[in-house]
Parts: structure tokens; C-alpha cells; sequence
């Protein structure tokens, strides 16, 4: 089974939170990344981990840089405060 590294209540939360700061509609937003009005709601609402794909397009439509999308809905190691991927790496060594 994989290990997930990113946070779709997270994700969705960053999404909303910029889309918001710039003023724009989920379907201005959903349409710039070429994806429909509902489906881009319900990422927002973190009801769907989208496609490293769609999430480059959401975040160029936002605006944001790709990488600090990814950064800001990392799910952390609650005891250490690393993220996931960081856990992991550490594990392997």
C-alpha cells in the first residue's frame, strides 16, 4: 500500500485560502486549469487528492508556486513535526 504525503483537507484549505486572497471564483479557477467548477470545489473541499497535473495547473492558475502548494499541505510526523517523506527517508537510513 502507499504512503500518502500530501493532505487533501490541507491542500484544499491552501487552495481556497489563495484563491480567495486573489479574489477569484472556484469556476474562473477551475476553468484557467482546465478542470470543472464542481470537480475544483471538491478538491477545495478535500474531498479529492487531484493529479500532480492538475495541482501544477491549479497553482499556476493561482498564481502560487508549485512547490509551495506542495509544501503547505504536507502531512507532518505529529511527534517530530518532519513531514512524511522526511520520516521515510530517515527510516531507510
Amino acid at each position: 500500500m502507499e504512503k500518502e504525503i500530501l493532505d487533501k483537507q490541507k491542500l484544499g484549505i491552501a487552495i481556497q485560502k489563495q484563491r480567495r486572497n486573489l479574489r477569484l471564483t472556484q469556476k474562473v479557477v477551475g476553468e484557467a486549469a482546465g478542470l470543472s467548477r464542481n470537480y475544483f470545489a471538491d478538491i477545495e473541499a478535500g474531498r479529492y487528492m487531484p493529479s500532480l497535473n492538475s495541482l501544477y495547473k491549479i497553482a499556476k492558475a493561482l498564481r502560487m508556486d508549485f512547490n509551495i502548494l506542495l509544501s503547505m499541505s504536507e502531512i507532518q510526523d505529529k511527534r517530530s513535526g518532519v513531514s512524511a517523506d522526511q520520516t521515510e527517508a530517515r527510516a531507510k537510513i
